[in-house]
């Protein structure tokens, strides 16, 4: 064969999309950066404390080991080692949930961005749609009368070896016409050139030549337009054949049209594609996915932005967004020629403001996600092809759609849907809403309960009241914190499927950290009264069960107003922890503290309620 090299390199097509992902760069989600922001100023400030604190304490006491101890259990209260471990827990938990929705996360992070999305830019095809198309009709137009030619033609525009969807249409509906039907090859017709599917025109060309006779034929097939742009027709001609493309794609019909030329074989250059005959339109139904109607209300009434992206007629997407669901008007639907025509500005307010584009190229697709993102929006963008990669990897939420996804679309891609379907995106986006929800939950309950071990740990040496923790104190509250912020905040249900714009708000932290200023004060409390009644253990003793009864109406406080079994067994478990505390001498010991009486164990619960109290009431009307 012969070729002519017209780009090479970054100049091709191929290279123009290499370019795009080579220059973009995956980015640390917005709560990744909070968090180890946070955990650098808690470090930072911790290490600070930890000094003084051991330094004022060897001043005083002049006894270098007890003050390290001092020191050390500040820096072992201080230290927020569980936020990120309750972070990545969180995120994997719901990673594996997803897994069974026929979602794969590549990257962690992308689950929690999945909740934050508020702009959903998905194909139509296949994920809005059942990607199952079947030809309807197929109409003539133009001097030719004769339907088995326009068969011929419409099986020539189709490729040898049919693997697309649409041409499996074709074929089975030109054999539902002609029981005997004939492929191009079994008359005499070879396949001489093939121009391939044109991104610009839309179109794909196939060029054949029958030796017997000397002939040959031009054959096109695409978008209307495209193939119109093609062809030799009249103003008259054109105005009907625009009427009939108008009223078949506002029924949501997907169209396609077939134009040809004949010419006789002189040497071995291809004919131009100029001054074709239109001779038919081919009109193909795809039902729309029911599942696709629920996601997309859903969707909407949680604040989410649905745009359509689609390579059909501008009306067929629009009738398909009426079916659906989609909120649009006329002014919102946007073709690619369209947006190629504007000035950067006028595209760029195109891309927000729209919710329909028909026929956008690659690079179009790209500068939307890079609008979209600028604009201040967290963006989801499905694609399955290579052309799809540059969106996908730009977007937050870069997401590969159905098993036939290229590799180049799942390289690029954080997360790989192995169903094509609009639905399952759906779920994918209130399952991040709901680990957001729950991570914003735990870390405000950690939040309240770190406060009461940095007080009790720094404010009783420096008031000489002596100590009220010991490391074993600190290592036992730990394993209070860890499971209880892991597992019983993790799969909570949430009440409403909004998006929380911020993880845990100024208010909230505010609301945390009056419980856990309350917790601390009623802790400390209960220590000096029993302290000056009875002794050092006894005393520690209760300061210990005001902090755990407190545990118990925290877990209460932080998941209002969700009611959930597992709290109920949580709360159940603190509780007889409590009671073995209180009754095993071995763990009395250990802990360095004394049995309390009931009464003792009753003013302990009424502390721990009355400091959770406040907080209580200033959530109960509020809703996750």
């Amino acid at each position: 064969g012969l070729g002519r090299v017209l780009q090479t390199g970054l100049r091709t097509q191929f290279g123009q999309v290499a370019r795009l992902l080579s220059e973009t760069q995956y980015e640390k989600s917005p709560l990744q950066k909070k968090i180890l922001k946070m955990i650098q100023r808690f470090a930072w400030i911790a290490g600070g404390l930890i000094l003084a604190l051991f330094f004022i304490e060897w001043a005083r006491s002049q006894k270098a080991l007890e003050s390290l101890i001092v020191a050390l259990t500040f820096g072992m209260a201080v230290a927020p080692e569980e936020f990120p471990i309750v972070f990545s827990l969180y995120l994997t938990m719901s990673s594996w949930r997803l897994s069974k929705l026929g979602m794969l996360v590549k990257s962690l992070p992308s689950v929690e961005t999945l909740g934050s999305v508020d702009v959903i830019c998905t194909d139509k095809t296949g994920t809005l749609t059942e990607g199952r198309f079947q030809m309807t009709e197929l109409i003539s137009y133009g001097d030719s009368g004769d339907r088995g030619f326009i068969w011929l033609a419409s099986l020539m525009a189709c490729e040898e070896n049919v693997t697309d969807a649409i041409e499996k249409a074709i074929i089975e509906r030109a054999r539902h016409e002609n029981a005997n039907l004939k492929m191009p090859g079994e008359l005499g017709w070879a396949l001489r050139w093939d121009r391939p599917f044109d991104q610009t025109t839309k179109t794909m060309q196939h060029i054949w030549i029958n030796e017997r006779t000397g002939g040959g034929i031009l054959v096109i097939k695409g978008a209307t337009e495209g193939v119109i742009d093609h062809c030799r027709i009249s103003t008259g001609d054109l105005k009907a054949l625009d009427e009939q493309i108008t009223t078949l794609a506002g029924r949501g019909q997907r169209l396609l049209g077939l134009a040809c030329s004949e010419f006789t074989v002189i040497d071995e250059s291809p004919p131009a594609a100029v001054n074709l005959n239109f001779i038919g339109l081919l009109v193909f139904e795809d039902p729309i996915r029911n599942s696709a109607i629920d996601a997309v209300r859903k969707c909407e009434q949680a604040g989410i932005e649905i745009k359509m992206l689609t390579g059909d007629h501008p009306l067929t997407a629009h009738s398909v967004a009426d079916r659906i669901g989609i909120s649009h008007s006329h002014d919102g639907l946007y073709l690619g020629q369209q947006l190629a025509e504007m000035n950067p500005q006028d595209r760029q307010n195109a891309y927000i403001e729209g919710s329909i584009f028909s026929r956008v190229t690659p690079q179009q697709k790209f500068e939307m996600v890079q609008t979209l993102k600028n604009s201040g929006r967290v963006v989801a963008m499905t694609g399955d092809g290579i052309n799809d990669a540059p969106a996908l990897k730009l977007a937050d939420i870069g997401i590969s759609m159905g098993a036939s996804a290229t590799d180049a679309a799942r390289s690029s891609a954080k997360m790989l849907l192995l169903k094509n379907d609009f639905a399952g995106l759906a779920e994918a986006v209130f399952e991040g809403r709901r680990t957001f929800t729950n991570l914003g939950r735990s870390f405000s309950y950690l939040i309240s309960f770190h406060i009461p071990l940095i007080f009790l740990s720094i404010v009783p040496p420096l008031l000489n009241w002596g100590e009220i923790f010991l490391p074993i104190h600190i290592v036992l509250l730990e394993l209070i914190v860890h499971p209880i912020s892991a597992l019983t905040f993790e799969n909570l249900p949430t009440r409403t499927q909004n998006k929380n714009r911020v993880l845990i708000s100024n208010r909230r932290v505010g609301e945390s950290a009056l419980s856990g200023l309350l917790l601390s004060g009623f802790s400390m409390l209960a220590f000096r009264w029993f302290m000056n009644a009875s002794d050092l253990e006894t005393a520690r003793g209760m300061a210990l069960s005001v902090l755990i009864f407190g545990n118990v109406f925290l877990i209460f406080v932080e998941s209002w107003p969700t009611r959930h079994r597992r709290l109920l067994l949580t709360a159940l478990s603190l509780i007889a922890l409590q009671i073995l505390m209180n009754v095993s001498p071995m763990i009395l010991h250990l802990l360095h503290t004394q049995t309390i009486s009931i009464t003792k164990m009753l003013v302990a619960v009424a502390f721990a309620f009355i400091a959770s109290l406040p907080t209580w009431l200033l959530r109960r009307n509020q809703i996750d």
